[in-house]
């Protein structure tokens, strides 16, 4: 397996701009998959539009060890060479005194030689300094090859070739870039600015600006990895039969492509929908709302009523909403824009959203689900950032405690209502052995019992435990099973047991319900007074004169003690209007 990461020395030196530009000039001839290092959506947004190829975030306080290995294996086992980004510099991670969550520890563990990338703006032999100190702080990490960028002109370039070949000369010089500002990425407060399309304008600059770094002395570089991975799917497959509806625009568009892939895996259908442009809300078993700049598309995401009110019904009636960031500011009864406007959204939550310009994060948060949790159990990890402040009503549910990060409020996060749940966290679904186990056992379960309770009250008799049904199941269309039987009306035929199935005469006498049995009133004992005196044939004949020869009434043999009817049961002798009108024996 051929791989390279490029590691920079800080934050800012231009680590997207020149690796976006070299996965683009090496996609011309080969295929590239890209990784970005650390929990980040916007960085492989360019990634994706660079290679044709979804890229993937690698995680070490997120994910395992193995798990980083195998994804990296699997996402990688038709491409031609593997590159990942690094994140801050080389060897920032979680704590001070060791490398987790660092790129360094990403190098180390896939074996992946390193280019670093030197912003050499103003220095010619501290260049040489800097990049020595980097080799010399973890002899674990191989770094092979740098990238100095922001040159100033020849006379700079001439002392910085001068100074690398006098004092690392073990190090391959890949490339120099000149210092152009026309071609930066422009940036927003939560990182770059998001692709709007995936147009070849948006990352031809970038590849312009690598024009000169040496593309054969990467492939050297990257081919010195003696890696073997493995290639097999990191998720847990089921076939659960259900679907998902994931909105996906400019206002939602922080995802993992690990999260959605592990909805695949475990059998759900996965719709895409664009509701900041109009689009109406997809019938699904599951909502997936993600993180993105709903704050900035919060007019027309108000405008957008069905789907509003379409999350707002689907939450109320039991359907799994689960939101992260933006999408929990979505379930909120409003959002505040930064200007101090109010724009209404779906009102899942007793909650109002305000843009305060408060920074919180980025940082790695680890929660505890609680019982109230619909979705998740146990101890999970993802991560937060926003400028943004949710205020819940004093008595809100809340479906994790935070050990660490901030939550929403007092250290606690995901808001609850019935199924849905909504957290600034978000989750990477490998950072768990089955991140969406506990929701499809939940929707599924739901699903039985709605299946078990509707088709008690379709009239079929003799149904007992829900798991008779779960063949019905297995193509997540149960709700829709039909079960029904309608409510007897005016002149409908009334389905009852095969021992005591009569033809309904028209109810031209009921109309003020006089003759209607109350379920809570007790039958007489011995035989029942007939409740139409004046129906002729009433007392003498039975009902065979009133509906009809051949249709005649059984007895029943199994009646209660003292005389009374069990229910559903029809009772020894005549059968009157009172008795097809009870409801032990409509069941509508």
């Amino acid at each position: 397996m051929r791989g390279v990461v490029l590691a920079g020395t800080g934050s800012g030196v231009g680590k997207t701009s020149v690796t976006t530009g070299l996965m683009s000039r090496l996609s011309k001839s080969m295929r590239v998959q890209a990784f970005k290092a650390g929990p980040d959506f916007i960085d492989p947004m360019y990634h994706t539009a660079a290679t044709g190829r979804r890229s993937r975030n690698l995680d070490s306080f997120l994910m395992d060890d193995g798990t980083i290995r195998n994804l990296v294996g699997y996402a990688s086992r038709d491409a031609d060479i593997c590159v990942i980004e690094g994140v801050r510099g080389l060897y920032e991670g979680l704590r001070g005194d060791d490398d987790v969550g660092s790129t360094a520890y990403l190098a180390k563990l896939l074996g992946f030689p390193v280019i670093l990338i030197v912003d050499a703006r103003s220095l010619t032999r501290s260049a040489a300094a800097i990049v020595n100190g980097f080799r010399s702080f973890d002899p674990d990490v191989n770094i092979a090859g740098v990238i100095l960028n922001n040159v100033s002109g020849r006379q700079h370039t001439d002392k910085l070739r001068t100074a690398m070949e006098r004092y690392c000369p073990d190090v391959q010089l890949v490339g120099m870039i000149p210092k152009n500002p026309d071609k930066a990425l422009e940036q927003r407060y939560l990182g770059l600015k998001t692709l709007r399309s995936f147009a070849e304008g948006e990352i031809t600059p970038l590849q312009e600006l690598t024009e000169p770094v040496d593309l054969d002395r990467v492939l050297d570089i990257a081919e010195s990895c003696p890696s073997e991975l493995p290639t097999g799917s990191p998720y847990t497959a089921r076939d659960c039969g259900l679907r998902a509806a994931v909105p996906v625009d400019d206002a939602y568009c922080f995802y993992y492509r690990e999260n959605i892939e592990c909805l695949e895996a475990s059998g759900f259908r996965v719709t895409t929908f664009r509701p900041a442009d109009g689009d109406k809300l997809p019938d699904a078993d599951l909502y997936y709302l993600g993180g993105g700049y709903p704050e900035l598309h919060a007019e027309r995401i108000s405008e957008n009523g069905d789907f509003l009110e379409g999350l707002r019904s689907e939450s109320r009636n039991g359907k799994m909403v689960i939101g992260e960031c933006g999408g929990l500011m979505t379930m909120c009864r409003s959002i505040t824009d930064k200007d101090g406007r109010m724009h209404p959204m779906a009102g899942v939550f007793d909650a109002e959203a305000r843009m305060t310009g408060v920074r919180h994060g980025p940082t790695y948060v680890v929660a505890d689900a609680g019982p109230a949790n619909p979705a998740f159990s146990g101890t999970v990890r993802g991560h937060e950032y926003h400028y943004s402040d949710v205020f819940p009503s004093e008595d809100a549910a809340f479906g994790f405690s935070v050990r660490r990060g901030q939550g929403i409020r007092d250290r606690m996060d995901g808001l609850v209502a019935g199924n849905s749940i909504g957290s600034y966290m978000h989750q990477h679904a490998l950072s768990e052995r089955d991140w969406i186990g506990r929701a499809v056992d939940r929707i599924l379960s739901g699903s039985r019992a709605r299946l078990y309770r509707r088709s008690r009250r379709s009239g079929y008799h003799g149904i007992g435990h829900p798991r008779q049904h779960e063949h019905l199941l297995q193509d997540g269309e149960d709700h829709r099973v039909e079960a029904r039987r309608r409510r007897p009306g005016r002149g409908d035929r009334v389905r009852l047991p095969e021992r005591a199935r009569v033809r309904q005469a028209p109810d031209k006498d009921d109309r003020d319900g006089r003759h209607r049995l109350p379920e809570q009133r007790r039958q007489p004992r011995g035989r029942p007074r007939p409740a139409h005196r004046h129906m002729p044939g009433a007392h003498g004949r039975g009902l065979r004169g009133v509906y009809g020869a051949g249709d005649d009434v059984q007895e029943d043999r199994g009646l209660g003690p003292r005389g009374r009817d069990r229910p559903g049961q029809v009772p020894r002798g005549r059968l009157t209007r009172a008795h097809l009108a009870h409801p032990s024996i409509l069941r509508a």
